[in-house]
């Protein structure tokens, strides 16, 4: 028979036993338990800094996209300081137009309602503008005076137009000065290609998108004289036609000869 020494002893083991089951038995409850109500409790640190990476690469991404566009911007601002001279100077000249939206609006800042939209038909319009210039001058200069950065997403540029106007009775003349004939006491000899330019000043604005950087709208506002661009188009530049894919030549004056006696 055991002594109650070995019983209590054999009590106190038991009670081990079953506390240590107990508390298996708590430790797998509790763990079940996080598992189910909280997946990431356990995890919280490596959440914290998975977010904290995406943050890091998020705000990269976002510096690298702003590099862009103020990259784009700049190249902008320098085509159009070289283009816009070029492209009046010389008409073998080919500007970029990658620079422009292709919905890009063109209009006269005095006229809104003088406008004309889509890349295609900017290109049209410069090309008409080009090809008069070429026409109806001896000579023409065009120069930019200065051009801002962008102010509220708009650079502004300010520019001259110098023209020499050809001389309309320059074939007649030529025709009457050979040498069989003698007509230079008509009155078409008081007449003349300018000796002096015709001086044209104005600005221009350029619309730029703010998530492309391209060009999205071009506007002119002739300052000097004060002219709507319709007027200065049809005035200055009688061959200008705008609607027509080529201007019409200027058609000389009829004259008639005296007959001989």
């Amino acid at each position: 028979m055991p002594s109650v020494e070995e019983m209590r002893c054999s009590g106190r083991q038991g009670m081990r036993r079953i506390s240590l089951r107990f508390c298996l038995l708590a430790a797998v409850l509790t763990a079940l338990l996080v598992k189910k109500v909280s997946p990431g409790f356990l995890g919280a640190g490596q959440r914290d800094s998975r977010n904290l990476q995406l943050r890091r690469l998020s705000a990269s991404a976002a510096d690298d996209q702003a590099s862009e566009w103020r990259l784009d911007l700049g190249h902008a601002i320098d085509v159009l300081r070289r283009d816009v001279p070029a492209m009046i100077n010389s008409y073998s000249y080919e500007p970029d137009y990658a620079i422009f939206s292709q919905d890009v609006i063109f209009e006269d800042a005095r006229l809104p309602s003088f406008r004309l939209e889509g890349l295609e038909a900017y290109k049209t319009t410069i090309d008409m503008f080009r090809w008069s210039l070429r026409a109806a001058c001896d000579r023409h200069k065009m120069q930019v005076m200065s051009i801002s950065p962008p102010l509220n997403g708009v650079i502004y540029m300010r520019w001259r137009l110098q023209v020499w106007p050809k001389d309309p009775l320059g074939p007649a003349k030529d025709f009457f000065s050979r040498e069989t004939w003698s007509w230079h006491s008509l009155p078409l000899y008081g007449y003349g290609a300018a000796s002096e330019p015709t001086i044209i000043d104005g600005y221009s604005t350029y619309e730029i998108d703010p998530w492309t950087a391209k060009i999205v709208k071009h506007a002119i506002e002739i300052t000097n004289p004060p002219t709507l661009l319709r007027d200065l188009l049809a005035g200055r530049l009688p061959s200008f036609q705008l609607g027509s894919r080529m201007p019409q030549v200027m058609s000389l004056p009829t004259l008639e000869l005296p007959r001989a006696r």
